[in-house]
Order: C-alpha cells, then structure tokens, then sequence
C-alpha cells in the first residue's frame, strides 16, 4: 500500500511539476491519517467480535 501511494505520488510528481509538490503532500498525509483510524477501528471491532464469539460459543469460529 506504502509503495503505491510513493509511485502515485512520484507519476503526479513528474505529469503535474514540483509548484503542486506541497498541496499533494498535504493530501497524501491526509488519506494516511483517515486509513490508518479505518484500519484501527477495523481491527478493535474485530477483536471485538472475535472475544464476544468465544465467550458465548467456546467451541465456535
């Protein structure tokens, strides 16, 4: 995922020139953020879920 956002950037880098170089970061930095508190919330819901699972069906998925 890293190595796409770098080779997006690196092909915006080159189409667009460097005056457009700040905004596109600020960008870049700004999806990381939002995916990383997806990615978070992601995996404590299912941790979550997981822990409720057991504890009604030991035996269960």
């Amino acid at each position: 995922i890293l190595a796409l956002i770098v080779g997006i950037f690196v092909v915006k880098n080159k189409y667009l020139g460097t005056q457009l170089y700040l905004p596109f970061l600020k960008d870049v930095l700004f999806h990381l953020v939002i995916f990383y508190f997806l990615f978070l919330f992601f995996v404590k819901t299912l941790a979550f879920w997981k822990l409720k699972s057991q504890e009604v069906f030991p035996f269960g998925p």
